[in-house]
Parts: structure tokens; sequence; C-alpha cells
């Protein structure tokens, strides 16, 4: 199992040698990222509740304008994925897209780390420059940047493997 590396992983989905037991243990680590992901902004947002519900309150169109943008990144993203993989021609769709997503979070996780860096040491140059709108459009800029990052990468490792001529899912013409 790669949790690190890209490149064997992508050989091993183009020739089918990836175990099923490895598919297995690629979905449970991908669904225990989710977990993580979302058990930490839910207990971010409890810590915060109160101290930022009264501040949110005047920037409701920018979270539900973020919201929209966030759902539409991930459908195009799903969408240009599945296509990247034959379409409906292809195979092992799910598999694949499942068992790259854990390398590439954590590619995903150090893109994130390094741009909320950026976005921290801003912030302590010049705290004047960063009102709170300006602090919630830069958060969900950041998020914006790391979806598009994950996608892309999906993307071009799918692209990779159906482009290498001992792929298990060439279409026959």
């Amino acid at each position: 199992m790669h949790l690190i590396r890209l490149k064997p992983l992508v050989t091993q989905l183009s020739l089918g040698t990836c175990s099923e037991k490895h598919k297995w243990m690629y979905f449970v680590a991908y669904q225990f990222v989710i977990l993580c992901a979302l058990v930490s902004s839910d207990f971010y947002s409890a810590i915060d509740l109160i101290e930022v519900a009264v501040q949110k309150a005047p920037f409701q169109a920018q979270f539900q304008l973020g919201a929209i943008v966030k759902c539409l990144i991930y459908l195009f993203g799903y969408w240009s994925c599945f296509k990247l993989n034959f379409g409906k021609k292809g195979t092992q769709f799910l598999e694949r897209f499942v068992c790259l997503s854990i390398p590439i979070c954590f590619r995903v996780l150090v893109l994130y780390l390094l741009l909320s860096l950026m976005k921290q040491v801003a912030w302590i140059y010049d705290p004047l420059f960063f009102s709170d709108q300006v602090f919630i459009i830069t958060d969900m800029l950041i998020g914006f940047a790391c979806d598009l990052f994950y996608f892309g990468l999906i993307g071009m490792c799918l692209v990779e493997i159906r482009s290498k001529p001992e792929t298990l899912n060439q279409v026959n013409k």
C-alpha cells in the first residue's frame, strides 16, 4: 500500500496488479481521512460557535456563494475524472479514484498548510489589511485552490493510467 508515493500506485492501477485487499485498505483509509476532516471542521466550528456566530451573520452571502462554488467544483471534478477514465466505457473508476485519493490527500494537505501559513504571515505582517471579510474570503479561496488541486491531480493520474498501452480498460475500436 502506497500512502505517499503516487507513481507506483498509478502503475499498479494501470496494470491491474493492485490486490482487492489493498483496494479495501485504500477505501478504509480514504473514509478515515474524510471522517477526520469532518470531525475537525465540526470541532473547529463548535469551539468558535458562540464567538463566530455573531461575526458570520454579516457574511452570510459569502458563505452561501462559497458553498455553491464548492458544490460546482465537486460536481465538475467528479464528472471530469469519470470522463478521463473512459466515461461509461471505462472500468474500475471508483477503485482508482479512492486509491489515488490517499496519496493525493497528503499533497493537498501540504498545499493547504503552505497557503494557510502564507495567509497567517501576511496577517501578522499587516493585520489592518485583513478585515473579517478579507480573512473569510481568503479562507474560501484557499479551500477552492485545494479542491481544484485535488481533482486536477486525480485527473492527471487517470490520464496517465489511460495512456499506458498495457492498461486493462483500453477501449476496443
